[in-house]
Protein backbone atom coordinates (compact mmCIF):
# COMPACT_ATOMS: atom_id res chain seq x y z
CA UNK A 1 0.00 0.00 0.00
CA UNK A 2 3.05 2.29 0.11
CA UNK A 3 2.57 3.54 -3.46
CA UNK A 4 -1.13 4.22 -2.77
CA UNK A 5 -0.18 6.04 0.44
CA UNK A 6 2.05 8.33 -1.60
CA UNK A 7 -0.62 8.93 -4.25
CA UNK A 8 -3.28 9.75 -1.63
CA UNK A 9 -0.97 11.58 0.83
CA UNK A 10 -1.80 8.97 3.46
CA UNK A 11 1.02 9.75 5.84
CA UNK A 12 -0.11 10.37 9.40
CA UNK A 13 0.77 13.90 10.53
CA UNK A 14 2.54 14.41 7.21
CA UNK A 15 5.40 12.10 8.28
CA UNK A 16 6.64 10.08 5.28
CA UNK A 17 7.99 7.48 7.71
CA UNK A 18 4.45 6.56 8.79
CA UNK A 19 2.38 5.58 5.74
CA UNK A 20 -1.08 4.53 6.95
CA UNK A 21 -4.17 3.75 4.92
CA UNK A 22 -7.14 1.54 5.69
CA UNK A 23 -6.83 -1.83 3.98
CA UNK A 24 -10.46 -1.81 2.84
CA UNK A 25 -10.41 1.61 1.16
CA UNK A 26 -6.94 0.86 -0.20
CA UNK A 27 -8.15 -2.32 -1.88
CA UNK A 28 -11.32 -0.60 -3.11
CA UNK A 29 -9.26 2.19 -4.67
CA UNK A 30 -7.05 -0.30 -6.51
CA UNK A 31 -10.10 -2.22 -7.75
CA UNK A 32 -11.72 0.98 -9.02
CA UNK A 33 -8.56 2.00 -10.86
CA UNK A 34 -7.98 -1.43 -12.43
CA UNK A 35 -11.55 -2.39 -13.31
CA UNK A 36 -13.83 0.65 -13.50
CA UNK A 37 -11.94 3.55 -15.10
CA UNK A 38 -12.85 4.27 -18.71
CA UNK A 39 -10.19 5.17 -21.29
CA UNK A 40 -7.44 6.16 -18.89
CA UNK A 41 -6.64 6.29 -15.19
CA UNK A 42 -5.38 9.88 -15.45
CA UNK A 43 -6.63 12.69 -17.69
CA UNK A 44 -5.00 16.06 -18.27
CA UNK A 45 -7.31 19.04 -17.88
CA UNK A 46 -7.00 21.85 -20.41
CA UNK A 47 -6.46 24.49 -17.71
CA UNK A 48 -6.17 24.69 -13.93
CA UNK A 49 -8.67 22.93 -11.68
CA UNK A 50 -10.25 26.18 -10.54
CA UNK A 51 -10.78 27.32 -14.11
CA UNK A 52 -11.98 24.05 -15.70
CA UNK A 53 -14.13 22.80 -12.80
CA UNK A 54 -15.06 25.48 -10.29
CA UNK A 55 -15.44 28.52 -12.56
CA UNK A 56 -18.01 26.79 -14.83
CA UNK A 57 -19.91 25.49 -11.77
CA UNK A 58 -19.98 28.99 -10.32
CA UNK A 59 -21.22 30.49 -13.59
CA UNK A 60 -23.97 27.89 -14.05
CA UNK A 61 -25.22 28.27 -10.47
CA UNK A 62 -25.14 32.06 -10.70
CA UNK A 63 -27.14 31.93 -13.93
CA UNK A 64 -29.70 29.74 -12.13
CA UNK A 65 -30.20 32.36 -9.44
CA UNK A 66 -27.86 31.18 -6.68
CA UNK A 67 -26.56 34.10 -4.60
CA UNK A 68 -22.85 34.10 -3.78
CA UNK A 69 -21.43 36.15 -0.91
CA UNK A 70 -17.64 36.20 -0.97
CA UNK A 71 -15.41 37.19 1.96
CA UNK A 72 -17.74 35.78 4.60
CA UNK A 73 -16.27 33.73 7.44
CA UNK A 74 -18.44 31.26 9.37
CA UNK A 75 -17.91 31.54 13.12
CA UNK A 76 -20.43 29.24 14.76
CA UNK A 77 -23.40 26.97 14.21
CA UNK A 78 -25.73 27.59 17.14
CA UNK A 79 -28.04 24.78 18.19
CA UNK A 80 -31.72 25.11 19.05
CA UNK A 81 -32.77 24.88 22.70
CA UNK A 82 -33.62 21.20 22.34
CA UNK A 83 -30.26 20.52 20.63
CA UNK A 84 -31.86 18.80 17.65
CA UNK A 85 -31.34 21.37 14.87
CA UNK A 86 -29.39 24.44 13.78
CA UNK A 87 -31.07 27.59 15.12
CA UNK A 88 -28.58 30.19 13.97
CA UNK A 89 -25.50 30.58 11.77
CA UNK A 90 -23.10 33.26 12.95
CA UNK A 91 -21.00 34.81 10.17
CA UNK A 92 -18.35 37.53 10.03
CA UNK A 93 -18.22 39.72 6.95
CA UNK A 94 -14.51 40.29 6.28
CA UNK A 95 -14.76 43.23 3.87
CA UNK A 96 -17.27 45.60 2.26
CA UNK A 97 -17.68 46.07 -1.47
CA UNK A 98 -17.29 49.47 -3.07
CA UNK A 99 -20.20 48.78 -5.40
CA UNK A 100 -22.61 45.85 -5.82
CA UNK A 101 -21.60 42.20 -5.63
CA UNK A 102 -18.03 40.99 -5.95
CA UNK A 103 -17.03 39.82 -9.45
CA UNK A 104 -14.47 37.04 -8.87
CA UNK A 105 -13.27 35.98 -12.34
CA UNK A 106 -10.92 37.51 -14.89
CA UNK A 107 -10.53 36.77 -18.59
CA UNK A 108 -7.21 35.16 -19.49
CA UNK A 109 -6.96 34.29 -23.17
CA UNK A 110 -10.76 34.02 -23.46
CA UNK A 111 -11.03 31.74 -20.41
CA UNK A 112 -12.61 33.00 -17.19
CA UNK A 113 -10.17 32.26 -14.35
CA UNK A 114 -9.79 32.76 -10.61
CA UNK A 115 -6.99 35.22 -9.83
CA UNK A 116 -4.25 34.43 -7.29
CA UNK A 117 -5.44 37.30 -5.07
CA UNK A 118 -8.65 39.31 -4.69
CA UNK A 119 -9.55 42.19 -6.98
CA UNK A 120 -8.64 44.84 -4.43
CA UNK A 121 -10.19 47.59 -6.54
CA UNK A 122 -13.66 46.16 -5.83
CA UNK A 123 -13.11 46.22 -2.04
CA UNK A 124 -13.42 49.13 0.37
CA UNK A 125 -9.92 50.01 1.61
CA UNK A 126 -8.64 47.27 -0.68
CA UNK A 127 -5.14 48.75 -1.01
CA UNK A 128 -4.82 49.00 2.77
CA UNK A 129 -5.94 45.38 3.30
CA UNK A 130 -3.61 44.19 0.54
CA UNK A 131 -0.62 46.04 2.00
CA UNK A 132 -1.28 44.50 5.42
CA UNK A 133 -0.33 41.13 3.95
CA UNK A 134 -3.42 39.35 5.23
CA UNK A 135 -4.67 36.31 3.30
CA UNK A 136 -8.47 36.49 3.29
CA UNK A 137 -8.69 32.79 2.41
CA UNK A 138 -6.89 31.60 5.54
CA UNK A 139 -9.04 30.71 8.51
CA UNK A 140 -6.79 31.24 11.50
CA UNK A 141 -3.14 31.57 10.44
CA UNK A 142 -3.30 35.35 10.80
CA UNK A 143 -5.74 37.99 12.13
CA UNK A 144 -8.61 38.63 9.72
CA UNK A 145 -10.33 41.97 9.09
CA UNK A 146 -13.90 42.40 10.31
CA UNK A 147 -16.36 44.59 8.41
CA UNK A 148 -19.51 43.42 10.15
CA UNK A 149 -21.51 40.49 11.47
CA UNK A 150 -24.36 38.51 9.99
CA UNK A 151 -26.60 36.16 11.98
CA UNK A 152 -28.84 33.87 9.93
CA UNK A 153 -31.94 32.61 11.78
CA UNK A 154 -33.71 29.29 11.12
CA UNK A 155 -37.16 29.71 9.60
CA UNK A 156 -36.38 33.29 8.73
CA UNK A 157 -33.19 33.14 6.67
CA UNK A 158 -32.86 29.42 6.00
CA UNK A 159 -34.75 26.14 6.16
CA UNK A 160 -31.75 23.85 5.87
CA UNK A 161 -27.99 24.25 6.28
CA UNK A 162 -25.53 22.52 3.94
CA UNK A 163 -22.22 22.42 5.81
CA UNK A 164 -19.30 22.11 3.40
CA UNK A 165 -16.39 23.29 5.54
CA UNK A 166 -13.25 21.22 5.98
CA UNK A 167 -12.75 18.59 8.67
CA UNK A 168 -10.30 20.62 10.74
CA UNK A 169 -12.69 23.58 10.95
CA UNK A 170 -15.41 21.51 12.64
CA UNK A 171 -14.12 21.79 16.22
CA UNK A 172 -14.27 25.58 15.82
CA UNK A 173 -17.35 26.37 13.75
CA UNK A 174 -19.37 23.33 14.92
CA UNK A 175 -18.20 23.16 18.53
CA UNK A 176 -21.78 22.97 19.86
CA UNK A 177 -22.54 20.06 17.54
CA UNK A 178 -19.40 18.20 18.61
CA UNK A 179 -20.25 18.73 22.27
CA UNK A 180 -23.84 17.56 21.77
CA UNK A 181 -23.29 14.47 19.59
CA UNK A 182 -21.20 11.44 20.54
CA UNK A 183 -20.89 10.60 16.83
CA UNK A 184 -19.42 14.02 16.06
CA UNK A 185 -17.03 13.65 18.98
CA UNK A 186 -15.85 10.29 17.64
CA UNK A 187 -15.53 11.63 14.10
CA UNK A 188 -13.43 14.67 15.02
CA UNK A 189 -11.31 12.70 17.50
CA UNK A 190 -10.49 9.72 15.30
CA UNK A 191 -10.32 10.95 11.72
CA UNK A 192 -7.14 12.59 10.54
CA UNK A 193 -5.76 15.02 8.00
CA UNK A 194 -2.37 16.07 6.73
CA UNK A 195 -0.63 19.24 5.68
CA UNK A 196 0.81 19.46 2.18
CA UNK A 197 3.37 21.50 0.26
CA UNK A 198 3.53 22.23 -3.45
CA UNK A 199 5.71 23.75 -6.15
CA UNK A 200 5.49 24.76 -9.82
CA UNK A 201 8.55 25.30 -12.02
CA UNK A 202 8.82 26.82 -15.49
CA UNK A 203 11.89 26.38 -17.75
CA UNK A 204 13.11 27.60 -21.14
CA UNK A 205 13.92 24.05 -22.26
CA UNK A 206 11.30 21.61 -23.46
CA UNK A 207 10.82 18.21 -21.88
CA UNK A 208 12.80 16.66 -24.76
CA UNK A 209 15.61 19.19 -24.34
CA UNK A 210 15.73 18.39 -20.62
CA UNK A 211 16.20 14.71 -21.41
CA UNK A 212 12.71 13.43 -20.70
CA UNK A 213 11.87 10.61 -23.16
CA UNK A 214 8.46 9.89 -24.64
CA UNK A 215 5.16 11.70 -24.04
CA UNK A 216 4.29 13.77 -20.98
CA UNK A 217 4.19 11.53 -17.91
CA UNK A 218 3.30 11.44 -14.24
CA UNK A 219 6.27 10.22 -12.19
CA UNK A 220 5.38 8.65 -8.86
CA UNK A 221 7.30 7.46 -5.78
CA UNK A 222 10.24 9.75 -6.35
CA UNK A 223 12.14 11.70 -3.65
CA UNK A 224 9.90 12.69 -0.74
CA UNK A 225 8.17 15.02 -0.30
CA UNK A 226 8.33 15.52 -4.08
CA UNK A 227 7.28 11.97 -4.84
CA UNK A 228 5.10 12.93 -7.80
CA UNK A 229 6.51 15.02 -10.64
CA UNK A 230 3.99 15.88 -13.35
CA UNK A 231 4.61 17.40 -16.78
CA UNK A 232 1.94 20.08 -17.23
CA UNK A 233 3.56 21.81 -20.18
CA UNK A 234 0.26 21.66 -22.06
CA UNK A 235 -1.00 24.41 -19.72
CA UNK A 236 1.62 26.94 -20.86
CA UNK A 237 -0.59 27.93 -23.79
CA UNK A 238 -3.24 28.99 -21.25
CA UNK A 239 -0.84 31.26 -19.38
CA UNK A 240 -0.25 34.89 -20.25
CA UNK A 241 3.54 34.82 -20.70
CA UNK A 242 5.27 37.49 -22.81
CA UNK A 243 6.54 35.94 -26.05
CA UNK A 244 10.16 36.76 -25.27
CA UNK A 245 10.09 34.64 -22.09
CA UNK A 246 10.30 31.46 -24.21
CA UNK A 247 8.55 29.18 -21.70
CA UNK A 248 8.72 25.55 -22.86
CA UNK A 249 8.25 23.30 -19.83
CA UNK A 250 6.05 23.35 -16.72
CA UNK A 251 6.08 20.84 -13.89
CA UNK A 252 3.90 20.50 -10.79
CA UNK A 253 4.67 18.58 -7.62
CA UNK A 254 2.85 18.19 -4.32
CA UNK A 255 3.64 16.19 -1.20
CA UNK A 256 2.92 15.98 2.50
CA UNK A 257 4.28 18.44 5.05
CA UNK A 258 5.30 17.30 8.54
CA UNK A 259 3.07 18.66 11.29
CA UNK A 260 4.51 19.86 14.58
CA UNK A 261 3.46 22.35 17.31
CA UNK A 262 3.52 26.14 16.84
CA UNK A 263 3.82 26.20 13.06
CA UNK A 264 3.46 29.58 11.35
CA UNK A 265 2.34 30.14 7.77
CA UNK A 266 5.15 32.42 6.60
CA UNK A 267 7.86 30.36 8.30
CA UNK A 268 6.61 27.15 6.69
CA UNK A 269 6.45 28.80 3.29
CA UNK A 270 10.12 29.81 3.61
CA UNK A 271 11.00 26.24 4.57
CA UNK A 272 9.17 24.89 1.51
CA UNK A 273 11.24 27.20 -0.68
CA UNK A 274 14.44 25.84 0.83
CA UNK A 275 13.25 22.24 0.36
CA UNK A 276 12.58 22.84 -3.32
CA UNK A 277 15.99 24.47 -3.80
CA UNK A 278 17.61 21.49 -2.06
CA UNK A 279 15.70 19.16 -4.38
CA UNK A 280 16.82 21.09 -7.46
CA UNK A 281 20.42 21.07 -6.27
CA UNK A 282 20.55 17.35 -5.48
CA UNK A 283 17.87 15.23 -7.14
CA UNK A 284 17.12 16.28 -10.72
CA UNK A 285 19.69 14.25 -12.65
CA UNK A 286 17.64 11.02 -12.83
CA UNK A 287 14.55 12.80 -14.17
CA UNK A 288 15.97 15.80 -16.10
CA UNK A 289 19.48 14.68 -17.09
CA UNK A 290 20.04 17.36 -19.75
CA UNK A 291 19.07 20.19 -17.41
CA UNK A 292 21.95 19.63 -15.00
CA UNK A 293 24.79 21.99 -14.22
CA UNK A 294 28.35 21.22 -15.37
CA UNK A 295 29.64 22.22 -11.94
CA UNK A 296 26.98 20.11 -10.17
CA UNK A 297 25.99 17.02 -12.22
CA UNK A 298 23.26 16.14 -9.69
CA UNK A 299 21.64 19.58 -9.69
CA UNK A 300 19.87 21.86 -12.09
CA UNK A 301 21.48 24.49 -14.26
CA UNK A 302 19.77 27.49 -12.68
CA UNK A 303 19.80 29.39 -15.95
CA UNK A 304 17.03 27.14 -17.35
CA UNK A 305 14.49 28.54 -14.86
CA UNK A 306 12.25 31.28 -16.18
CA UNK A 307 12.89 34.58 -14.39
CA UNK A 308 11.71 37.94 -15.72
CA UNK A 309 14.25 39.67 -13.46
CA UNK A 310 17.08 37.50 -14.82
CA UNK A 311 18.67 36.79 -11.45
CA UNK A 312 21.58 34.39 -11.08
CA UNK A 313 22.02 31.05 -9.35
CA UNK A 314 19.36 29.77 -6.95
CA UNK A 315 17.91 33.30 -6.72
CA UNK A 316 16.17 32.51 -10.01
CA UNK A 317 13.89 30.16 -8.10
CA UNK A 318 12.24 33.23 -6.55
CA UNK A 319 10.35 33.64 -9.84
CA UNK A 320 8.75 30.18 -9.49
CA UNK A 321 5.79 29.15 -7.29
CA UNK A 322 5.68 27.33 -3.96
CA UNK A 323 3.31 27.11 -1.01
CA UNK A 324 2.76 25.53 2.40
CA UNK A 325 -0.77 24.32 3.15
CA UNK A 326 -1.09 24.43 6.94
CA UNK A 327 -4.33 26.39 7.40
CA UNK A 328 -7.34 24.29 8.56
CA UNK A 329 -9.14 25.08 5.29
CA UNK A 330 -6.26 23.61 3.25
CA UNK A 331 -5.65 20.24 4.92
CA UNK A 332 -6.09 16.91 3.14
CA UNK A 333 -8.42 14.37 4.76
CA UNK A 334 -6.82 10.96 5.34
CA UNK A 335 -8.26 7.46 5.11
CA UNK A 336 -6.57 6.00 8.17
CA UNK A 337 -7.14 2.41 9.35
CA UNK A 338 -10.23 1.83 11.50
CA UNK A 339 -11.69 5.29 10.78
CA UNK A 340 -14.37 4.61 8.14
CA UNK A 341 -16.83 3.77 10.92
CA UNK A 342 -16.69 7.37 12.18
CA UNK A 343 -17.74 9.03 8.92
CA UNK A 344 -21.30 10.39 8.76
CA UNK A 345 -23.64 10.41 5.77
CA UNK A 346 -24.98 13.63 4.24
CA UNK A 347 -28.37 13.54 5.96
CA UNK A 348 -27.62 11.09 8.77
CA UNK A 349 -25.75 13.38 11.13
CA UNK A 350 -27.92 13.73 14.28
CA UNK A 351 -29.32 17.19 13.42
CA UNK A 352 -32.67 17.66 11.68
CA UNK A 353 -32.01 20.60 9.35
CA UNK A 354 -28.32 19.95 8.63
CA UNK A 355 -26.75 18.27 5.60
CA UNK A 356 -22.99 17.71 5.50
CA UNK A 357 -20.65 17.62 2.52
CA UNK A 358 -16.95 17.01 2.01
CA UNK A 359 -14.28 14.34 1.69
CA UNK A 360 -14.61 13.72 5.44
CA UNK A 361 -18.18 12.41 5.07
CA UNK A 362 -19.27 8.90 4.11
CA UNK A 363 -19.67 9.25 0.36
CA UNK A 364 -19.18 5.57 -0.48
CA UNK A 365 -15.68 6.04 -1.89
CA UNK A 366 -13.92 7.52 1.10
CA UNK A 367 -10.49 8.59 -0.02
CA UNK A 368 -9.29 12.14 -0.71
CA UNK A 369 -10.10 12.62 -4.39
CA UNK A 370 -12.26 14.51 -6.86
CA UNK A 371 -14.48 11.43 -7.03
CA UNK A 372 -15.11 11.48 -3.29
CA UNK A 373 -15.86 15.22 -3.28
CA UNK A 374 -18.30 14.95 -6.18
CA UNK A 375 -20.01 11.88 -4.75
CA UNK A 376 -20.42 13.69 -1.44
CA UNK A 377 -22.13 16.54 -3.27
CA UNK A 378 -24.38 14.09 -5.06
CA UNK A 379 -25.39 12.58 -1.71
CA UNK A 380 -26.42 16.04 -0.53
CA UNK A 381 -28.52 16.53 -3.65
CA UNK A 382 -30.03 13.07 -3.30
CA UNK A 383 -31.00 13.65 0.33
CA UNK A 384 -32.57 17.05 -0.33
CA UNK A 385 -34.27 16.46 -3.68
CA UNK A 386 -34.16 12.73 -4.41
CA UNK A 387 -31.90 13.36 -7.41
CA UNK A 388 -29.91 11.53 -8.60
CA UNK A 389 -31.65 8.26 -7.89
CA UNK A 390 -28.41 6.27 -8.14
CA UNK A 391 -24.86 7.40 -7.41
CA UNK A 392 -22.47 5.16 -9.34
CA UNK A 393 -19.91 3.47 -7.12
CA UNK A 394 -21.44 4.80 -3.93
CA UNK A 395 -22.38 1.39 -2.50
CA UNK A 396 -20.05 -1.44 -3.34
Amino acid sequence: MTLLSAAAFCYENGDVKTPRIGAGIGLLTILRIVFSYKGSVVYNMCAGMGDTIFAPLYLVLKKRGVKFKFFHRIENLKLSDDGKSIAEVKITRQVDMLKGDYVPLEDVKELLCWPNQPFWGQICDGDKIRDSGVNLEHYNSEPQPVAGELNLIAGQDFDRVVLGVTLDCLPVVASELVKKSARWQAMTANMGSTQTQAMQIWTDRSAHEMGIPGPAAVIGSYVEPWSSITDFSHLISREAWPADMNVKFLTYSCGVLLKYPDQHQQQEKKKVKQRVIHFLENDVQPIWPNACSESNPKGIDWSVLIDAENRSGSDRFSAQYWRANIDPTELYVLSLPETMQYRLRAGDNDFDNLVICGTWTDAGFNIGSVECAMMSGLHVSQFISGYPKDIIGSDW
